[in-house]
Formats: C-alpha cells, sequence, structure tokens
C-alpha cells in the first residue's frame, strides 16, 4: 500500500515538474516578446516625439519669398494677357438692321478693293454672308458675333488684295446661328467632298462646324475659359510669293491668327510643253546684217519656265481668330496700345 502511495506521488511530482518547466518555459517567451516590443514603442513614441518638436510651418522669409514669387506671376499673367488682346475685335451690340447697312458698306467696300488690286471676283459674291446678302435680317442675339466675323473677314480680305491675288473662289465663315448650324454642316461637309476629288493629292476635308449655343452674343470668353475662337476659310489664287506674303501678315499682325490647315494645288503645269523655241547663245549675239531680225524669237517666246511665267496657284487656307479673357482689373487690350 505504501508503495502504491509513493509511485503515485512520484508521477505527481514528475507531472507538476513538468507544469512548472513549461510554465518558465512561456514565461520566458512572454518576457522577451514584451523586451522587444517595449523596445519599438520607445522607438516610435521617439519618433513621435521628434515630429512634435518640428515646426512644421514654413518660415516667414519663405512665406514672403512665395508671396513675391506669385505677384511676379499674376503681373506676368496680365502683361501676357494684354498682349494677346492687343487685336481684340470690339463688334459692340448693334441692331440687326444696323447690321444689314452695316454688310452693304462693306460689301461695296470690298468689291471697290478688289476692283483697285485686279483680283476677280463674282459678281454677287457674298463673302460668307449669303443668307444676309438677299434681304434676310439676323437675329437679334446673332449680331454682335457677326458683326465681328464680318470685321475679321474685312482685314483678311484686305491682305488678299493688298497681296493681289488672281481671284478669291470663296470665303466661308463659322456659321453659329442655331436655325442654320444643322443645314450648312451638311451642305459643308458635301462641298467639301466635291473640293477633296477635284484637288489633286488632297484627301482634306472641310472641318464640320459645331453649332455655338444661342444668346451668348458677343463672343465674349466665358469666365471659366481661358479663350474662344472663330474659324474661316479662304480659296483663292495667287502665285507663290503672295502666298507666303499672305502667310507672313497673318502671322505677323495684331489679331492672334492661327493657321490650321494650308493645301497648295497646281491647275497648270509650271513648265511650258512645245512651242518653245529654245536658241543658243551663239545665235543670240549673232549679229550678222544677213540674219533676218523677222524670225528671231522674242525673249517671252524663248521661256519655258521661270517667275514671268509663273501661274497662279488655287489655295485653300483655313484659320482660327482668337479671342482672350479680359483682364479682371480693367486693363485690357486699351491699356496696351
Amino acid at each position: 500500500m505504501k508503495a502504491r502511495k509513493k509511485v503515485i506521488l512520484i508521477v505527481g511530482l514528475c507531472v507538476v515538474s513538468l507544469l512548472f518547466a513549461g510554465s518558465a518555459i512561456l514565461l520566458f517567451r512572454g518576457i522577451k516578446l514584451f523586451g522587444a516590443e517595449e523596445k519599438k514603442l520607445t522607438r516610435s513614441k521617439g519618433e513621435l516625439e521628434t515630429f512634435y518638436r518640428k515646426n512644421p510651418f514654413p518660415s516667414r522669409k519663405n512665406v514672403l519669398c512665395e508671396g513675391e514669387n506669385a505677384r511676379i506671376t499674376e503681373d506676368w499673367m496680365k502683361k501676357l494677357m494684354r498682349e494677346l488682346m492687343k487685336g481684340h475685335i470690339e463688334a459692340g451690340k448693334p441692331s440687326p438692321s444696323k447690321f444689314k447697312s452695316l454688310f452693304s458698306r462693306k460689301k461695296n467696300s470690298f468689291m471697290e478693293m478688289a476692283i483697285k488690286s485686279g483680283t476677280a471676283v463674282n459678281e454677287g459674291f457674298a463673302f460668307g454672308f449669303t443668307r444676309y446678302a438677299g434681304g434676310v435680317l439676323p437675329a437679334p442675339e446673332d449680331v454682335p458675333v457677326l458683326t465681328k466675323q464680318l470685321v475679321i473677314i474685312e482685314k483678311l480680305f484686305t491682305f488678299l488684295c493688298e497681296e493681289k491675288v488672281k481671284e478669291v473662289i470663296s470665303i466661308e465663315r463659322e456659321v453659329f446661328e442655331t436655325d442654320l448650324a444643322a443645314r450648312d454642316t451638311r451642305t459643308s461637309a458635301r462641298s467639301s467632298a466635291g473640293r477633296t476629288r477635284r484637288s489633286r493629292g488632297s484627301r482634306r476635308t472641310v472641318r464640320k462646324q459645331t453649332p455655338s449655343p444661342a444668346g451668348q452674343g458677343e463672343s465674349v470668353v466665358d469666365a471659366k475659359d481661358l479663350y474662344s475662337k472663330l474659324h474661316f476659310i479662304f480659296v483663292f489664287k495667287a502665285k507663290e510669293t503672295a502666298i507666303m506674303n499672305i502667310l507672313n501678315l497673318l502671322a505677323s499682325d495684331d489679331m492672334f491668327v492661327v493657321v490650321t490647315s494650308v493645301n497648295v494645288s497646281k491647275e497648270e503645269a509650271d513648265v511650258l510643253a512645245g512651242g518653245a523655241v529654245k536658241v543658243s547663245e551663239e545665235d543670240e549675239v549673232d549679229t550678222k546684217p544677213e540674219r533676218d531680225a523677222a524670225v528671231q524669237p522674242t525673249r517671252m517666246e524663248r521661256m519655258v519656265a521661270g517667275l514671268e511665267l509663273e501661274v497662279p496657284k488655287k489655295v485653300y487656307l483655313e484659320l482660327d481668330v482668337y479671342s482672350f479673357k479680359a483682364d479682371k482689373s480693367g486693363s485690357g487690350a486699351g491699356d496696351s496700345k
């Protein structure tokens, strides 16, 4: 009996010893993990205190420097806008009847200008205002933009006459009137397809105009926009020198004009074929009295190419005229003059 009790006691002591050993191991591991977490916490608290000790706000010197930079940038922007608005066209708010009278005077002026410069213009040419040339009065809300387009066309047409282009074939303006936009867009697409087929090597078509909302009045830039633009298309015939001079005039004008497309096509050959008689230098300087002067070809008859025989080329010119937002301080184009 005593031996059995001893065995039970020994077994119990072994179990208790194992439990104490396991607890000691778990306690040791816990103390080790606690020490590691305590170090991590101490490091994190140190970093946090470092951030708290720092001054997150910029120094007064930096604030003053950035304020001066902002002022310089604002002044630069105002000067830039004044420069861009030098060629701004103020259309005002005329009535439909006044626009009709203005268009009639401008049209007569255009025709007189064309006659003086020797530029051919078809009789009844409407300069992009075909509907209003027939006696129809525009809507009151459309008059300011129409007036602006008329003044722009006048200036651009003056460039053509100054360079004495041979012929002005057509002038198209951006159709913004709501009752005309859909119809004119379809017509423009059909006519552009015909022009594309007739132009050798041309794969372009007239850009379809997107009608602008009605009732906007003058083409003033919306408060949320920096600029607005009006699109124009000119088709004319001119020599190469005149074409280059016209492009230079557009680039140097006060109006902000961007040429979006230029397509130049030849309708006749640059070199005469057949019928031209070439004469050698010996024949040119030959002054023998027995040579009959009547059979000597003139200089123009001997020429087969050159500037004197240059044939005017057909030019398809698209451009945008930009209007920029006025300065809020009231210093607009007038201050830059």
